[in-house]
């Protein structure tokens, strides 16, 4: 398609405007006018104004496959009079009179393309409004060129005196100048610029949802902000003094530096830390006006990309120079569209600005003389942003306070987030403006009244422990219910004083051989009777136990027992005894010594001394992200603080039943003995390795007649697939889930096939297993983890320790009773995961845990991924769990996990998805692009997720498998799902004429060489305006499509299954009442729902930044 004399500017709102007609793209100027205003002057003024610019006084139409500019008649319009004086609210009655003619949509080849005039709200005031559709101008060409031009000629008139002449400059210039950049060396530049620039290590911003503001703001200040939400817009206006502002003035002044070079600054820094990135992607606006177009009033904005980087020890003066010199850079290249830069970036398609939220800092509002009467910019709609657009600007008076204006897509943002986001705004410009050179990392968006009610949601209560030990505890309990069944193993059964009795007499032996506090006891011992009694028995010696799975391999084994160097071993003797070997790391000091069974003792006659809470209880080994194994030191007091903790929440009895069955690396496999021990419940040994078989655990279950359960996710995902399964589940008291985040829908079908209720606990093995918990309730959307046990502290920071507000993703550091010592034999290692606590007394510590999570508005922490669980694509950042969550919202997956492989070209990193259908069944060879057995189409399945996340978050590769491999621990095998087949993107070659009308289209349009059914349009570089030539090749080929219908399925074989033959009457109908708008169609649209319940709108390539 041609265009005669539009600019690439125009070409992407024209698009944008017919892929949603309905919602049109205007900006609202409201001018705030106090004085007498002769109307039938002012009037004669804006007639002259609109007359005498011809770039104003035009259509946009498509003619011959081109879109071109076509003048319209000066005298074509009249200027509304509205007097809302009489009304009971009259500038409620002018808001509602403006909100009508906003949302009412603009025939760009038809319409005059604004609606100017006043409303009267009394005597000597007045609103001058001007709505304009933005393909008309910018705001500098409303603001500062037209509003001073009608003021200019409004005087004159006024003064009876000659109109000053203003030389025209036609709405065409905008086109022909651009036609003979992209000719030029320079276009060529911009190009190869740009390509490098947006790949070369900027993140993206994007700003959370979830914030709240802390209070209401005043009508005074946000009046107008509702015009915008028939447009599908939220918006939310704040304001600073202007006292507080000639202090920023001055300060800046002392800095040699200006506000608005400051506000962009502080505008960089508070992305960088609610969007924990070092160098924040985000865009600015400007105009290129220079030379014979200066005072043009056309559209001659842009958006551009800016990357910057912020040291945090940095201050907001060097950060302000920094941003004014890499602004400087990129300003050589403002004239290539930003709709290029997309294209050059391989973001054609997304619908969501890949660059970050827009900065306008609007340095360039004066108020209007209108002979004696004053006009001050009041406010009004500023376009349809594709991203949080954060305006700032003044109403033009000396007086004036400073403005700070969010808007953002209602379907990416609620009002109540953007309100929550604005008000955090101000309190970090506030604080940066007050004093430039304070560092970027000392200076907080948190007030001071919302860090107070942070730090008090972060602790959990206060439990006085008084010293208790768990051999205390399991002695009172033994008292108490001498004769209760303690531990069940197969047909073998022991009382509590049977437990007590062989655990004494063991703990004796022990600190006879040596044991005792500060000493480790490895326990190699299978799930028996003789576990139970060995792990009580250490305690009770004030040891503390090294849990060994004897069936780990042998390396493994020796690894553990020359690094912890145990004192002693014990493992079993015979069928029904355990052996005690001292130690010399790895190896045996002397023989074995076998203790047979015994009940000699009694509980009255009880156990050694133990230890205290301060000693060490246990010690674990787990992978960690500085080597393959380490060990963790965990004390009594944090073992004891778990165990009472679990009772006072979940209240264990006598009738209850507890099945230990978890692997004795995993963080349960303690508390599954001895919660059960100090509650008086039994404790079920299983007989055999059910923590990973969903069928193996039901017949457990079934079995044994358990009541508490602790399962991981993954295993409970394959219980709910099994009818069998289910009716075993149907006896359980408890399913507690750690491990993994649990998925809302999951426990949502256990819950509602068992009615069970549903538990998630988390937290790290440096932490104690539970430092948080969460129950599911039905209908919630998700599972959060929920808030914090008694005696510990979570705390949720950015990358300078800094508390993060509700709603903004951080890291998650643990405090409290349950903190682990440290990593045995790892100084360096414990110094660098746990480190000083900022917000306790003088010596406390907290843990760097690596997973990320947010505070939601209700007061619970909610999962967001882990640190090492992102990988970046074609230079943005993709995080796992946000691409798993949209595959998993599909109703045909039950499962999904994602992974980065370099698969790509140049062995760059592409994401692959693997995916378990709701109907199980066997699978052939990884890859298969339909699952045959649940009917899974991954075409559709690749097409839901590319309606709701941005291009490169969309995995290159989805592979079906019959279920995901895990690890011996339960949870998923990252390590072990299987690499895609090189077939799996084998070339479909177009079979039906459709199709090959539609592969030959694409090849035209891309200037590919071959295409095949599934090759995805935008992957190959095609963009909103080659999607309008593939309409065009369709079109006369014989199919009716529509540009959105190629946003929204993307490849041949999609298209060529909605397409209609352009003969059909109601396409032709469509195409006949579009109005010269363009493609208009019944086809299978993608529609982004917006605030507004009444409005749909097609997002596409143009960020439509009100500059």
């Amino acid at each position: 398609m041609g265009y005669g004399g539009v600019s690439s500017a125009q070409e992407a709102m024209w698009l944008e405007q017919n892929l949603a007609p309905e919602v049109p793209n205007s900006t609202t100027t409201i001018w705030d006018v106090r004085g007498e205003l002769h109307l039938p002057d002012l009037e004669d003024a804006l007639r002259t104004a609109l007359g005498e610019t011809s770039a104003l006084l035009v259509n946009f139409r498509r003619e011959s496959d081109e879109l071109r500019i076509v003048p319209r008649k000066p005298d074509a319009w009249e200027p509304f009079r509205i007097d809302a004086s009489d009304a009971a609210d009259p500038a409620a009655a002018a808001r509602d009179f403006l909100t009508e003619q906003i949302r009412r949509p603009f025939d760009l080849g038809a319409d005059a393309l604004f609606r100017i005039g006043t409303v009267r709200l009394g005597d000597g005031h007045h609103l001058l409004c001007l709505i304009m559709h933005h393909i008309l101008t910018d705001a500098f060409g409303v603001f500062t060129l037209l509003s001073q031009r009608v003021a200019e000629i409004y005087r004159a008139l006024r003064a009876d005196s000659p109109v000053p002449d203003r030389p025209d400059t036609p709405a065409e210039i905008a086109g022909e100048r651009e036609a003979t950049y992209r000719s030029s060396e320079r276009f060529t530049d911009a190009a190869r610029f740009w390509r490098d620039y947006v790949t070369a290590g900027g993140t993206a911003a994007r700003l959370p949802t979830g914030m709240r503001a802390g209070a209401t703001r005043t009508a005074s200040v946000g009046f107008w902000d509702g015009l915008t939400a028939p447009l599908g817009v939220a918006s939310y206006t704040a304001s600073v003094a202007a006292s507080e502002v000639a202090r920023w003035r001055a300060a800046a002044d002392s800095t040699e530096t200006s506000v608005p070079d400051l506000l962009t600054s502080a505008a960089t820094a508070f992305l960088h830390r609610l969007c924990n990135t070092p160098k924040p992607m985000l865009s600015f606006t400007v105009n290129y006006r220079r030379g014979e177009i200066k005072q043009a009033c056309g559209l001659y904005s842009n958006a551009l990309p800016l990357a910057i980087e912020v040291p945090a020890a940095g201050d907001f003066v060097d950060l302000a120079k920094s941003v004014r010199l890499e602004r400087l850079r990129v300003l050589r290249y403002a004239e290539y569209n930003v709709s290029l830069i997309k294209r050059a970036a391989g973001h054609a398609g997304d619908v969501r600005s890949p660059f970050g939220p827009v900065v306008n800092v609007i340095p360039f509002l004066r108020e209007l003389d209108l002979a004696g009467a004053v006009g001050r910019f009041a406010g009004g709609t500023f376009g349809l942003p594709d991203e949080v657009r954060i305006s700032t600007y003044v109403d033009g008076g000396p007086d004036s306070d400073l403005y700070i204006r969010f808007d953002a897509p209602g379907r990416l943002y609620t009002h109540e987030d953007i309100a929550g986001l604005a008000e955090r705004f101000v309190t970090f410009v506030r604080a940066a403006l007050t004093d430039p050179r304070a560092r970027v990392r000392d200076i907080s968006a948190i007030g001071e009244q919302e860090r107070v009610a942070l730090l008090d949601r972060c602790a959990g209560p206060v439990v006085e422990l008084a010293g208790v030990t768990v051999p205390v505890l399991l002695d009172m309990q033994a008292l108490a219910t001498p004769d209760a069944a303690a531990v069940v193993h197969e047909n073998a059964v022991l009382t509590y004083r049977e437990l007590a009795a062989r655990s004494d007499a063991l703990a004796r032996r022990l600190a006879e051989c040596g044991a005792g506090p500060e000493r480790l006891v490895a326990v190699a011992v299978p799930r028996s009777i003789g576990l139970a009694v060995a792990l009580c028995a250490v305690l009770k010696a004030g040891a503390a136990y090294l849990p060994i799975d004897p069936d780990s391999p042998a390396e493994r084994v020796e690894f553990m027992l020359g690094d912890a160097r145990p004192t002693l071993l014990l493992t079993v003797a015979g069928t029904d005894g355990l052996a005690i070997t001292p130690l010399h790391g790895a190896q045996p000091r002397w023989e074995a010594s076998v203790i047979e069974r015994t009940t000699a003792a009694s509980p009255a006659a009880t156990s050694q001394a133990g230890g205290t809470g301060e000693h060490a209880a246990y010690l674990r080994y787990r992978s960690g992200p500085f080597g393959p194994t380490a060990g963790v030191v965990v004390t009594h007091a944090a073992l004891v603080n778990e165990l009472l903790w679990m009772q006072q929440r979940y209240r264990l009895n006598d009738t209850d039943r507890v099945l230990h069955k978890a692997p004795a690396s995993l963080n349960a496999s303690g508390w599954e003995i001895f919660w059960p021990l100090i509650a008086g419940a039994t404790v079920v040994m299983s007989t055999q390795d059910v923590h990973g078989d969903a069928t193996a655990l039901a017949a457990m279950i079934r079995r044994t007649g358990v009541t508490t359960v602790h399962v991981v996710p993954s295993v409970l995902a394959e219980l709910v697939r099994d009818e069998a399964v289910v009716t075993a589940g149907k006896g359980l008291r408890h399913v507690m889930c750690s491990g993994e985040v649990l998925p809302a829908d999951l426990a949502a079908r256990f819950h509602e096939s068992c009615d069970v209720p549903v538990h998630s606990l988390y937290g790290p093995i440096e932490a104690m297993p539970v430092v948080t918990s969460s129950d599911y309730r039905p209908g919630s959307p998700t599972v959060p983890l929920g808030r914090p046990i008694s005696n510990a502290g979570v705390y949720v920071l950015d990358s300078q320790l800094q508390l993060t507000p509700p709603g903004v993703v951080g890291e998650v550091y643990v405090t409290g009773v349950g903190l682990a010592r440290g990593y045995l034999h790892r100084p360096a290692a414990t110094a660098d995961h746990f480190v000083a606590c900022p917000f306790g007394p003088a010596g406390t510590r907290m843990y760097r845990t690596g997973d990320l999570a947010r505070w939601t508005d209700d007061g619970e922490l909610e999962h967001a991924g882990s640190a090492d669980q992102r990988v970046r694509i074609r230079g943005f950042w993709a995080a796992f769990f946000e691409i798993e969550a949209v595959l998993i919202a599909h109703p045909g997956v039950d499962q999904a996990a994602v992974i980065a492989r370099p698969d790509g070209p140049d062995r760059a990193a592409q994401l692959i998805a693997y995916v378990v259908p709701v109907t199980g069944g066997r699978m052939g060879a990884a890859g298969l692009d339909v699952d045959f057995s649940a009917g899974l189409d991954v075409v559709e399945l690749r097409r839901f997720v590319a309606a709701r996340l941005p291009e490169h978050l969309v995995p290159a590769t989805i592979v079906v498998l019959d279920r995901l491999p895990l690890t011996a621990d339960g949870k998923r095998d990252h390590a072990a799902l299987p690499e895609p087949q090189a077939t799996r993107r084998a070339h479909r070659v177009a079979r039906t004429a459709e199709e090959r009308l539609l592969a030959d289209a694409f090849a035209e349009v891309l200037g590919a060489g071959r295409i095949g059914l599934d090759d995805d349009f935008f992957a190959l570089g095609g963009d909103s305006i080659s999607a309008m030539r593939v309409v065009a090749l369709a079109r006369a080929g014989g199919l009716a499509l529509t540009a959105r219908t190629v946003f929204e399925c993307r490849t041949v074989a999609a298209l060529a299954a909605v397409a209609a033959p352009a003969d059909e009457p109601a396409v032709a109908a469509a195409a006949e009442g579009d109005g010269g708008r363009g493609d208009a169609g019944p086809i299978h649209f993608r529609r982004w729902r917006g605030s507004s319940p009444n409005v749909d709108r097609a997002w596409t390539g143009w960020p439509s930044g009100w500059c």
